[in-house]
């Protein structure tokens, strides 16, 4: 598939596109705050789970820190599937992972299952791949007039807003409606961000349609770069 040239996007005035920008912007800086402050909110919840599932606070560390592993394997083979069918579907399939993960948490906190909460933490890490890779390749897309720094900025913003975010809501949150209310109010915050990634446009992308297999393709890129395979190892 060849990429789309910005002459065949149904836009027929400057302001359009502007608006257009400020959506798709305005939608990602959402997705990545969500992302961030979703990983936060768990926690000030840590202490829970370690009383409700009766194991140590190391276990639950373990067991939460199963949700580097998606992210390392997933980010670059589905930002290559990104390139392939499209930033926005790989985006919303994020979205919706992101959603059943935090009702696998409220699952997992309801009936005190460990091996729920690994799922979950797994799902979660698997969204997580999508939502980052696809994000930053929306904002290359939209920064070819020389203003990605600037449009990465924002998202970094998001980021550390959220991280910051986070322990304090899910410390607030959990005293009102419970450890699984947090996880049911978040599962919807995620379903309406699906919503909203689907109703943005699809944009001209810079490339790499021309992968087969995303996971093929990921390979190939590891192995014609050295420094990404250390950097995966470390």
């Amino acid at each position: 598939m060849e990429p789309v040239s910005t002459s065949s996007l149904p836009v027929t005035h400057a302001g359009d596109i502007s608006r257009q920008s400020r959506r798709i912007i305005a939608t990602a800086v959402g997705v990545i705050f969500f992302d961030t402050l979703l990983y936060g909110i768990l926690i000030p919840l840590v202490p829970e789970y370690a009383r409700a599932l009766h194991v140590s606070k190391a276990t639950i560390g373990a067991i939460f820190a199963v949700y580097g592993m998606p992210l390392i394997l997933f980010s670059a083979p589905l930002g290559l599937l990104g390139d392939r069918i499209g930033r926005r579907r790989v985006l919303c399939g994020a979205m919706l992972l992101l959603a059943a993960a935090t009702g696998c948490f409220a699952l997992a906190t309801v009936f005190a299952n460990v091996p729920l909460i690994v799922v979950a933490r797994i799902v979660q890490g698997t969204a997580a791949a999508g939502t980052w890779s696809c994000t930053l390749a929306m904002m290359a897309d939209l920064g070819r007039d020389g203003s990605l720094a600037r449009k990465l900025a924002w998202v970094n913003l998001a980021a550390s807003g959220g991280t910051i975010a986070g322990p304090f809501f899910g410390g607030m949150l959990v005293g009102f409606v419970g450890p699984a209310g947090v996880f049911g109010i978040a599962g919807g915050a995620a379903l309406a961000l699906s919503f909203a990634v689907m109703l943005l446009p699809e944009l001209p992308r810079t490339g790499g349609e021309n992968q087969g297999n995303p996971f093929v393709g990921a390979a190939a890129l590891i192995r014609r770069h050295g420094s990404l395979a250390t950097a995966l190892g470390l």
